[in-house]
């Protein structure tokens, strides 16, 4: 079961590592990358090697981080840009602290 942990946690990182093309594409990736850490998370709850409060932290983090989507996105279809990438330097933030966060709780 870790190793399974450790591969999705991989997997990831892996998709951090592919820069998307346009702001839509980066919204969308933030999007699987939270939704990645999620399914880490719950895996790793499953498997007893976080507990449920580092869940509900990490669950947390996520939400925060999709409510800066939602706001991301209806900057864009106002047509304001610079309110996009404020908003995805704000979700990036809150993905680079939702790994930081499974890391130091054990999921790699």
């Amino acid at each position: 079961m870790k190793k399974f942990i450790a591969l999705l946690f991989v997997a990831v990182l892996a998709a951090c590592a592919t820069p998307p093309q346009s702001l839509d594409e980066s919204l969308a990736a933030a999007e699987e990358q939270i939704s990645s850490l999620e399914q880490s998370a719950a895996t790793a709850l499953s498997a007893g090697a976080i507990t449920e409060e580092v869940a509900q932290k990490v669950l947390s983090l996520g939400d925060e981080a999709i409510a800066g989507i939602h706001a991301a996105r209806v900057a864009e279809n106002n047509g304001s840009t610079d309110t996009v990438r404020m908003q995805l330097d704000v979700v990036n933030a809150i993905l680079a602290q939702l790994i930081s966060y499974l890391t130091a709780h054990g999921v790699k």
